[in-house]
This record gives structure tokens, C-alpha cells and sequence, in this order.
């Protein structure tokens, strides 16, 4: 396997995203790191339409992205970096063919049958889509809070 892409979305499901992409042993493998931005032309802001990506939380996520590169490469792997813009669906399954990955890395939130069967999820989409193995990695499990044990009166 050389060629794995790896699409993140910076929730809790891109750090285990990552530390899997460091726990499989895949051989030497090159990374196409992809996250895309999605900007809906047709979305009213509080001051009417904005078609233009630019926004402080473009700059905050590019930020981000940047750093993630850097641990990513600080680690010895080869990374190529692909920030985009569009329905992060669509984008990574250009990004798939364009640069003929051999693996689809996604991460999924786990948020339940009932919320995927109404919102759908990207990672479905790769799934169902892709004409690449995909790969789902679980979102974390919430750790069960310690229960009170229980007093019984006399």
C-alpha cells in the first residue's frame, strides 16, 4: 500500500484518524492529508449572502491543517497536503481518483442509526461512492461516568 488519503475534519475523529495511520504497518506509504472546506453560496449570513471563503475560520482551520501536516512529517511520514473547498464529499472522492490512492482513511462520529438515516454522513458517502478500499475508523467511546453505588436503607 503507497498511496493513502486521509480526509480530517478536526473533531475528536481526526485524532484517531491519525493514530491509526501510525499504528498499521502498510509499508512505505505516502499520505494525501485532505481537508475541505464547504461553502454554500446560497447560505444567508446575518448580513446576506457570503460567496467568499476567506473567513477567520478558513484561516483558523488552514492553521490547523497546517499543524497537523507538520506532526504528520515531524513523524518521518511523506505528506502531501490537499486543503480544498467544496462538499467534502465530492472532494474527497476527486481527491481519491485524481491521485489514484490505494486507501480511503475516514473517520466516522458515530452520532447514531437515527441521525445518519436523516443527515446522512460523509463517511457513508465514501463508502457507498468510492471506487477505493475504504477504511472506517470508530470515533472514540465516551467513557461511562462511575455510578453512585447505591445505599439501601434499613
Amino acid at each position: 500500500m503507497k498511496r493513502v488519503l486521509v480526509p480530517i475534519d478536526f473533531s475528536e475523529v481526526t485524532d484517531v484518524l491519525l493514530d491509526a495511520l501510525n499504528t498499521f504497518d502498510i509499508g512505505p506509504k505516502k499520505v494525501y492529508l485532505l481537508h475541505a472546506i464547504e461553502h454554500d453560496i446560497g447560505s444567508l449570513t446575518g448580513f446576506g449572502v457570503d460567496p467568499h471563503p476567506g473567513s477567520d475560520e478558513d484561516v483558523e482551520q488552514k492553521g490547523l491543517f497546517e499543524r497537523r501536516v507538520k506532526e504528520l512529517t515531524d513523524k518521518g511520514l511523506d505528506v502531501v497536503p490537499l486543503f480544498r473547498q467544496g462538499a467534502p464529499l465530492d472532494v474527497i472522492l476527486e481527491a481519491a481518483e485524481e491521485h489514484d490512492v490505494d486507501l480511503i482513511m475516514v473517520g466516522s462520529h458515530g452520532h447514531g442509526a437515527l441521525y445518519d438515516l436523516v443527515a446522512g454522513t460523509v463517511s457513508q458517502g465514501v463508502i457507498h461512492k468510492a471506487h477505493r478500499p475504504v477504511l472506517l475508523i470508530p470515533s472514540p467511546r465516551p467513557e461511562p461516568a462511575e455510578k453512585e453505588p447505591e445505599v439501601t436503607p434499613y
